[in-house]
């Protein structure tokens, strides 16, 4: 959701007076209400009907509708809703899939950006730089200012969030990796280090904030509070996961750590805040989302990144504010 920004900062910018309004499933309704431009929110209750949807969506009368998800429930309630245009987005799934089942043979990329920003060229938007961003309102920034004030920390603080889940198993990094990582920038750096994750990875920022000194685990809290910590952050150190992307669009210095998954599907955030840490397997990327089993006798694209490559770059982004945007572990 974080990438679709790009897409509604764009058409809030070249059509100021427009109404825009954002569908979304009910659990990402908060963190739709961050993206910049956005009118309204619009709750998808999986539990409805697709006619159910779509009576409500138009008792507003919609110039465009624009398709992001391109899949089998957005057909749908695009064949319900009324608009006197409609925009799909190209997620060129030949190539990704290309990109996959042939990944030592296939050297071109996907960007997720480029076909959201392309889709809505169809309307004269002619965009280029943007990048993705949510919005910050006061009353949560204080909210977050609050939370750290409760804990006794200096606003002089090294404040490091560190994201060690993801949804797919085979793309987290070991948690032995990331302790160490965080035990260094500790000592190094006098770093106070943020665990944060989803309710269903509570359990994993426990295990890890055992072996990590006066680590504070935050899973699941609301997604606009998690924004709002993370805008406080000198660091965000993660997998390839949402968490990444909203630190990312925060401007927040990113260290995103990519296996079996590939910069090259298009998902890796950009900028000069971010570093794509990648070992470049031959067999990586191995699935579109990082569903798929490890087949090799060893996680090679993980096993090879080590928390040497990974804290170098935090220590560079630490003292200098800005890294490469790519790098490769061998």
């Amino acid at each position: 959701m974080v990438l679709a920004s790009v897409v509604s900062k764009a058409l809030r910018e070249n059509f100021p007076d427009s109404e825009i309004d954002f569908l979304t499933r009910d659990k990402y309704t908060s963190l739709a209400g961050l993206l910049p431009g956005v009118n309204r929110v619009i709750s998808y209750q999986p539990g409805k009907s697709f006619s159910y949807h779509a009576k409500e969506i138009n008792r507003a009368s919609y110039d465009c509708l624009i398709d992001l998800q391109v899949n089998w429930r957005s057909f749908w309630l695009r064949k319900h809703i009324h608009a006197k245009r409609k925009l799909t987005c190209n997620k060129d799934r030949l190539l990704r899939w290309l990109i996959v089942l042939l990944p030592t043979i296939s050297k071109k990329t996907y960007s997720v950006k480029k076909s959201y920003l392309d889709c809505i060229r169809q309307i004269g938007v002619n965009p280029n730089a943007y990048r993705p961003g949510l919005t910050m309102k006061p009353p949560l920034r204080e909210k977050a200012e609050e939370f750290l004030s409760d804990l006794k920390l200096s606003p002089k603080t090294t404040l490091v969030a560190i994201a060690p889940g993801a949804k797919w198993e085979t793309k987290r990094w070991d948690k032995e990796k990331f302790i160490s990582v965080a035990n260094r920038l500790q000592l190094d750096r006098d770093a106070r280090i943020l665990a944060f994750g989803s309710r269903e990875e509570s359990g994993l920022l426990s295990e890890f904030s055992r072996d990590v000194k006066d680590c504070l685990p935050l899973p699941g809290i609301e997604l606009p509070t998690l924004a709002a910590l993370l805008s406080k952050c000198s660091l965000l150190i993660g997998n390839d996961s949402g968490l990444m992307h909203m630190a990312a669009a925060l401007n927040v210095p990113t260290i995103a750590i990519f296996g079996p998954t590939h910069p090259r599907l298009g998902f890796a955030p950009n900028g000069d805040k971010t570093m794509i840490l990648t070992s470049n397997q031959p067999c990586s990327p191995c699935s579109l989302h990082g569903r798929s089993k490890c087949f090799q006798p060893s996680r090679y694209c993980m096993d090879k990144i080590t928390p040497e490559h990974v804290l170098d770059s935090a220590l560079k982004f630490l003292s200098e504010g800005t890294s490469p945007r790519v790098s490769i572990a061998n």
